[in-house]
């Protein structure tokens, strides 16, 4: 893996914030969420993974 991404959105699709997550040991990558998520319900978080070659994969959660 080159690089991931994270994005967070309110329940309601505001940006909450996003970022580069951090390569740990292994396989691990980790992010931290900075900011207070104030929308009601569920969060949607959104992480992008790149590889050397230059392709991305996108999977979408709902918390």
């Amino acid at each position: 893996m080159k690089s991931v991404h994270v994005q967070i959105n309110s329940a309601d699709g505001l940006p909450v914030e996003d970022g580069e997550a951090k390569h740990g040991a292994g396989n691990l990558w980790i992010y931290a969420a900075t900011q207070k998520n104030t929308g009601l319900g569920s969060a949607k978080i959104v992480v992008s993974a790149s590889d050397l070659p230059g392709n991305v994969t996108t999977e979408e959660m709902s918390l």
